[in-house]
């Protein structure tokens, strides 16, 4: 007789004594519930081949559930658990470990922990059917599965695992760029944790990392300090450990090292480290085109200096933070500049003070009095007050819709561009057009590069004029003489662009058509004259031809005339 069987007729023997005792039966089937708990992965259901799963069963009161686990594995135990109130222990009876038995809940929610196990990989499901203690009646069925799988079979995640790299000795969360000295110990480390696809931490795995270029590295398993010392390293991280920590040192080498983590046959990560020699080359970038006379951009900062000297080695990569450029100005009556700064990033930053109009050179180096490699630049300083203002666009002729480019031109009375660090502020009105263009016209606060300010706009899609108009304002960066002035910029925008590529195609047609016609008039004339010419020929070849004609008749007549006169001659001679 089978268990559920058994159950049934117990549950049927319970109604008919209630019914007997004229109580009335009451269902209570209501489905029992399940949870994972203690085991590798308590939210799908994961656990290694060996180990134990603890599943938390929950019933419903005044129902008897039969447990049945099918499939891989077995049940170690099954126990019931009261908690604070909250549970009431069921009855558990039968015999767990055959994988069929029962739990009772009383009179409140009961709660119980199934612990089963696996020896072999595979699906092991536990199958929990509630039947009322009242009627007897099956309540619907519950299932939940444990899948067992040997650890070599959990893969770990790139997208999960986490490999960071950190400056020094510091356990990074996230990447930083790390440029050290060729020479250095420990430079940087890299922070691994290991996990699989349901983000679940991987224990057990096998980390190996490379590198290649320069450098050295050292697995270690719980500390972020740890001096380099192998090219290749493995480490195999204990039961209960998913993070390690990878040592980077320098080898003596400059260049640019790149490091290899692989979790089995994963490979996880890739991180660079750069490796530095000494400054090799200068590279210096002016914020300003044109200085004004006072503080042109902010010592040490990325964003508005005065100069920024990239410093590189012969590599080409970045030195070592902390390296320090030196700086002089040829000619301290026109610009002075910081003496020194250091290097972030492999920049270092100098503001550069205008003293008046004029220019300077201004040299960077590796000492301030016997430098090895340094570069130079010329400092510009000029007046911060336009003496004539102009404004024109790039092209007198536009397609519709084509980019214009408006420039507004700013001089002082040397001639030279306006000094690119003022504020300049009411320079101009407020600007307008005769048509509506895309794009923004001029700011009454222009910001000029080399006393140029340009403004980008787009041709309106109907063809004609152009013209943008705006006033000079009453701002003291304006000579007295170029206050109030009226500026105009005008173009004109053709027609539709296919349109006038076609229109220009047919007038290169036509032309064409006509050079083909004067070409054949030519011809023709020119036939008409040779033809001329050779009529003219035929007849001068009939004259002449008339002419021997006549001249052999005559001269036959005179040797007719001569052979008779020599005829009589000779007659009378025998005479």
């Amino acid at each position: 007789m089978s268990t559920k069987t058994t159950f049934k007729r117990i549950a049927l023997v319970a109604v008919a004594a209630l019914t007997l005792g004229s109580f009335s039966a009451v269902s209570a089937t209501a489905a029992p519930s399940a949870s994972y708990k203690t085991m590798y992965d308590t939210t799908n259901g994961y656990q290694v081949v060996g180990g134990q799963a603890t599943l938390t069963v929950l019933v419903d009161t005044s129902t008897v559930t039969s447990v049945v686990v099918s499939g891989v594995g077995s049940v170690v135990s099954a126990t019931a658990v009261a908690s604070a109130g909250i549970y009431v222990a069921p009855t558990v009876s039968g015999t767990p470990t055959t994988g069929s038995f029962q739990v009772t809940g009383s009179t409140a929610t009961g709660k119980a922990d199934v612990v089963l196990t696996s020896a072999v990989a595979g699906t092991q499901t536990i199958t929990m059917t509630p039947y009322s203690t009242v009627n007897g009646t099956a309540g619907t069925a519950v299932t939940k599965t444990i899948t067992w799988v040997a650890s070599t079979t959990i893969a770990p995640s790139v997208t999960n695992s986490t490999s960071f790299l950190g400056a020094t000795t510091v356990a990074a969360s996230a990447d930083v760029a790390v440029t050290a000295d060729k020479a250095a110990a420990q430079v940087a480390n890299v922070a691994v944790t290991v996990k699989d696809a349901n983000t679940n931490a991987l224990f057990g795995q096998t980390l190996t990392a490379t590198i290649s270029g320069p450098g050295l590295i050292k697995w270690n398993q719980s500390s972020a300090t740890q001096v380099g010392s192998l090219r290749a390293e493995s480490l195999v991280l204990s039961s209960s450990q998913n993070t390690a920590y990878l040592g980077v040192s320098a080898d003596g080498t400059a260049g640019v090292a790149t490091i290899t983590i692989t979790a089995g046959t994963t490979v996880l990560s890739t991180e660079t480290v750069t490796f530095t020699g000494a400054a090799t080359a200068y590279a210096v970038t002016p914020m300003y085109a044109n200085l004004l006379v006072g503080a042109n951009g902010t010592d040490a900062s990325s964003t508005a200096y005065g100069y920024a000297v990239k410093v590189t080695d012969a590599n080409g990569n970045a030195v070592v933070n902390g390296t320090t450029v030196y700086a002089t100005s040829a000619t301290t009556t026109v610009a002075t500049i910081t003496a020194s700064q250091t290097t972030t990033s492999g920049y270092a930053y100098f503001a550069v003070t205008g003293v008046a109009a004029g220019t300077s050179v201004i040299t960077f180096g590796n000492s301030a009095t016997s430098a090895t490699v340094s570069a130079t630049t010329t400092a510009k300083v000029t007046s911060i007050v336009a003496s004539t203002v102009t404004l024109a666009f790039d092209k007198t002729e536009y397609t519709a819709g084509e980019k214009m480019v408006l420039t507004l031109t700013a001089k002082n009375a040397d001639g030279e561009g306006v000094a690119d660090a003022a504020s300049y502020t009411a320079f101009l009105g407020t600007a307008s057009a005769n048509v509506a263009l895309q794009g923004t016209l001029l700011a009454t606060a222009p910001a000029f590069i080399g006393g140029v300010a340009t403004y980008t706009l787009y041709a309106p899609l109907a063809a004609g004029p152009v013209v943008v108009t705006v006033k000079t304002g009453t701002s003291a960066n304006l000579a007295t003489a170029a206050q109030g002035l009226t500026l105009i910029a005008s173009a004109t925008v053709l027609s539709d662009g296919v349109a006038q590529a076609a229109a220009d195609a047919a007038a290169e047609a036509t032309d064409a058509a006509n050079a083909a016609t004067d070409a054949a008039n030519a011809a023709a004339e020119a036939a008409d004259a040779a033809t001329a010419a050779a009529q003219d020929a035929a007849d001068a070849v009939a004259a002449l031809s008339v002419a021997v004609t006549e001249m052999v008749s005559a001269l036959k007549k005179q040797i007719t005339a001569l052979t008779n006169l020599v005829i009589k001659i000779q007659k009378k001679v025998k005479a």
